[in-house]
Order: C-alpha cells, then structure tokens, then sequence
C-alpha cells in the first residue's frame, strides 16, 4: 500500500537542499568517516558538518582520538567537550542512590553543554542540523539533546535486533551484541540502524544491513569475535549507514504519523511503502 504524504513524516526534504549531520564520536571514528566517504558519492545529498566529541584523548595517550584525527584529515570542524571530567564514572555513581541521582544531574548537564554547542556552530554558519549520528559514541544521549534530536538521531548497531526473548525484548543488545549472538549459537549476524531511545538500543530499526555467515570454532572467543565484527564492519555496518543516510536526505526515507509496531515504535516507510519491523531489509 502507498501512502500518502500526510502519513508520513519524512526525516528530510530534499526540496530543501543539502541534509546537514551532526556526529558524536568516542573512539577510532571509523563510522564518522565512512558516512564522510557516503556524502561525496554522487546523488548523497547530505554533508557531514560537524563533529563533537566528549575527549580529546585517551587516558595516557599523547595523540587525539581517532575520530579527531580523522576530522582533521578529512578538513572537517570539530570540538571536545571532557566527559569525564563532567560526568564523573558511571561504575562510582552505582554506589547509592544520592551518588546516582548527582551522576544523572552531570550527565544533563553535560548533554546540555554538548547541545548548546551545536547550537552555536549552527549560529555561526547559518545553518541547522537535520540529524545526528552517533558513531561509536559511548555516552547517554539524554535531555536536551535528546529532545532536540528526537526521532532524528541514528546510531549503528552490530547486531539483529529483531531476535525477542520469551518475554518478546529484543535479545542482542548493549556492547557485547556480537558475542552474544554467536555464543547463542546463531549461524550468521548484520547490523541494524537504529533510531537512539532513551532506552539502550530500544529505538526503530530503519535498515537491516547484509548478513555475514559465522563458520568459525564454539564457543567463541574474544580473538575470532573481534574477527568477525571487524569483517562485519565492512559488510554491513558501513553499507547500512550510507544507505540510510543516502535515504533520508533524498526524501525515501521516513516515519509513519499513525501506526506503531507492539513495543511503541512506529512502522518505517521507504519510498512510501510501509517496511517491517526490520525496517527496510538490504539483503530482499
């Protein structure tokens, strides 16, 4: 069935020119770049602004990150904000609830600091942005922030979040999703992009990357996980996220206004055809 517009909330109009994104990176800033090299193939229509991440370096390193690193090379803006040094450690804030709920303010705090500058390169370039990436990213998005770019931030994750548990919660979530999934005995893995929710991988899935077949030794160690999520990475994370970015900037890609699927999210459209919960799948 095709819908009409009004069903559908699109995540850009192209008619509006180019779709400008916004990256929060932690680390290496191999997605950041990858979705660079996506907006310089012709047809892309989206630039890569900006980047923000939440250190310079790693504790007892002397060179940036690699996200920095690759901005500079790449000859895009960025800034650094010092999560750490804001936020305080998680693993310290679980000690008692005054400690976390003093955690929780920080880290609002912080979302609003992080904002608040993109606001200001927006200002300073007369621009604003349409979406925002996170790319191995390893902080909550929350507040301001999040508000600011509900239902208009993505994030890439490794595994498919279409496997439910008994109690129909999606079964391969947070850091170790690839271990996961492999050690559970599943014969092949993809990555998902996904919309961010407050809750830890718990929002849409907009696409379903190719899968990558697993015929290596079980149980899994951490040396041939590795291996495979490397591979995966060329496979399906970066095919994904150039495809999804490449979608919502040519207008192909968006949300429905009026249907949901069990769990609250709400049904993708592509190209105005209504998508299953996988989102839209690159492998049909």
């Amino acid at each position: 069935m095709t819908l009409v517009r009004d069903d559908m909330e699109l995540f850009h109009n192209p008619e509006r020119g180019l779709m400008n994104v916004l990256v929060l990176a932690s680390g290496t800033g191999t997605n950041f770049e990858k979705a660079y090299e996506g907006s310089q193939e012709t047809g892309a229509n989206y630039s890569v602004a900006y980047l923000l991440t939440d250190k310079e370096r790693k504790k007892g390193a002397t060179e940036p990150i690699g996200a920095i690193q690759r901005s500079q090379r790449l000859e895009i803006s960025y800034k650094s904000l010092p999560g750490m040094k804001i936020c305080g450690s998680y693993a310290e804030a679980q000690h008692g609830f005054r400690e976390y709920m003093e955690y929780q303010a920080r880290v609002q705090h912080f979302n609003q600091m992080m904002l608040d500058e993109a606001v200001r390169f927006e200002k300073e370039h007369s621009m604003m942005f349409d979406i925002m990436l996170l790319a191995g990213y390893m902080r909550f998005v929350e507040g301001a922030l999040w508000r600011r770019f509900e239902r208009r931030s993505i994030n890439v994750h490794p595994a498919n979040l279409t496997v439910l548990d008994d109690f129909n919660i999606r079964k391969y979530t947070g850091d170790d999703a690839v271990m996961s999934a492999l050690n559970n005995g599943e014969s092949r893995t993809r990555s998902s992009i996904i919309l961010v929710d407050p809750k830890p991988d718990a929002g849409a899935i907009l696409v379903s990357g190719p899968w990558l077949n697993y015929d290596g030794l079980r149980p899994v160690t951490e040396d041939l996980k590795d291996g495979h999520q490397g591979r995966q990475k060329e496979v399906s994370d970066w095919p994904a996220l150039k495809f999804v970015l490449r979608t919502m900037a040519n207008g192909d890609l968006g949300l429905h206004r009026r249907k949901f699927h069990p769990d609250g999210n709400p049904i993708v459209v592509y190209k105005g055809e209504e998508m299953p919960y996988k989102g839209y799948d690159m492998e049909v």
